[in-house]
Parts: structure tokens; C-alpha cells; sequence
């Protein structure tokens, strides 16, 4: 009980040194938003330069250019879908979150860390369907590979009996398409692939930089405020008496 009211005045007392500095700069919110729209802008740029990277062999990757191709003019467009989205976002939301970020500071510090981890998910969220993307593709390519090569040696799913693998013969015809389809995607493998890291790495970046943000609220409980009261004020509690 009294390690959470320590974690309550700190909450209080930093929440409050918070506000006061965002009320002593409340015309900041322009200067943010415009270094909010250049960051976004950079984030972009930066993603699209490694768009292109993946268009023009990776690492000495030799992929399967019309693949890349498709998939690059798919993620531009919606990269730019997403610079529109941003500069809505910032302008029209930027400077009602500063007011609001400044009530929920006189709350506790803890809210205002939870509402900028949630702007940062909205100003973020294309990145996470860029990764969503990906994965799905990928993670269907793998499955369907996985069918494939069940086919190739005579098994199939019986999805009347919970997926259980049964026997099933191939007739010529059949497993000529089996094999053409099972070569036809393992060499499309890698193509999907490095479209599936770069962005699981750009979407893990992101869920690293809210976590580091969320510590800042897991450190406050670690403040040991009642524990610093009890000692400043001698009482014989932190002496073990």
C-alpha cells in the first residue's frame, strides 16, 4: 500500500511539472507539429529508399523482379495514402492533443504516457498493415509450400478428420502441376521474404520505441518516494524499529 501511494505522488507531483512547462509553452504545439510532419516526411523517404533497395537486388539477391515490381508499386501507393493520412492527422489533431495532454498531465503522468504511446500507434498504423502485409503473404506462401510438398509424397489434410494426413496417390497430370506449382513459389520464396523482414524489422522498431516510452511509467513505481519521506522525516519505520 505504501509502495503505491509513493508511485501515486510521483505520478501526481511529475504529471504536474509536466503541465506546468506545457502551459508555460502552450504555443509549442506548432513548432511539434511541424517537426512531427518533418520526421513523418523523413520516415517516409526512408522507407520508399528502401523500397527501391529491395527493387534492385538486395545483398546480391537475385529476386523475381516482376514480383518485387508489383509489390513496390503496391507499398508506394500505399505510402502515399499514408503521407496524406499523416499531414490530416498532424494538423487537425495536433493541437487538441496538446490541450488534451495537458489535462490528462494534471491527472498523472501515467495518462499522458499512455495518450502519446496511443498517437504514436495512430501516426504508426501503416506500418503496422505494411507488416501485416507481408506476414499474411508470407505466411501463406509457407503453408502453401507445406501442402505442396505433402502432395509431392503422397499426403493430404483431411479436413474431416481434424487435418489428420492421409494417403493420396497423384496421377501423372496431377503431380506435374504439384511439381510446377511447388517450384513456382519456392523460387517466389525470397522475393517475399525480404519484403517480409524489412517491414517485421520497421514494425519491431516501433513496438520498441512505445515499450521504451511505457518504461518511463514502470520506472515511477520504482521511485521509492514513501520510503525517501520515512527517512527525511527520521521516523523509525525505515530503521527497522
Amino acid at each position: 500500500r505504501h509502495a503505491n501511494i509513493g508511485y501515486l505522488l510521483a505520478n501526481i507531483l511529475i504529471g504536474f511539472l509536466c503541465s506546468f512547462i506545457l502551459y508555460r509553452n502552450f504555443d509549442l504545439y506548432q513548432l511539434i507539429s511541424n517537426e512531427i510532419l518533418i520526421q513523418t516526411e523523413n520516415l517516409t523517404t526512408w522507407i520508399k529508399s528502401i523500397i527501391e533497395w529491395l527493387m534492385h537486388a538486395p545483398a546480391g539477391l537475385k529476386l523475381n523482379q516482376p514480383l518485387v515490381d508489383f509489390l513496390a508499386r503496391f507499398y508506394f501507393y500505399h505510402i502515399y495514402l499514408w503521407s496524406g493520412y499523416l499531414e490530416v492527422l498532424v494538423v487537425t489533431v495536433v493541437p487538441y492533443f496538446y490541450k488534451i495532454l495537458f489535462i490528462l498531465c494534471m491527472l498523472g503522468i501515467s495518462l499522458a504516457i499512455g495518450a502519446i504511446c496511443d498517437f504514436i500507434r495512430l501516426l504508426t498504423i501503416h506500418l503496422y498493415c505494411f507488416y501485416i502485409y507481408a506476414a499474411r503473404l508470407f505466411n501463406w506462401q509457407i503453408r502453401l509450400l507445406i501442402i505442396l510438398f505433402r502432395l509431392f509424397c503422397g499426403k493430404k489434410q483431411n479436413p474431416l478428420r481434424n487435418n489428420r494426413l492421409d494417403s493420396h496417390l497423384c496421377d501423372i497430370d496431377q503431380l506435374f502441376i504439384v511439381t510446377l506449382s511447388f517450384t513456382i513459389f519456392l523460387f517466389l520464396l525470397p522475393s517475399v521474404f525480404m519484403y517480409y523482414a524489412v517491414f517485421t524489422s520497421i514494425w519491431t522498431i516501433t513496438i520498441l520505441t512505445v515499450k521504451l516510452i511505457q518504461s518511463v511509467n514502470q520506472f515511477l513505481l520504482q521511485i521509492p518516494i514513501y520510503e525517501f519521506y520515512l527517512w527525511s522525516t527520521g521516523s523509525g519505520v525505515i530503521r527497522g524499529n
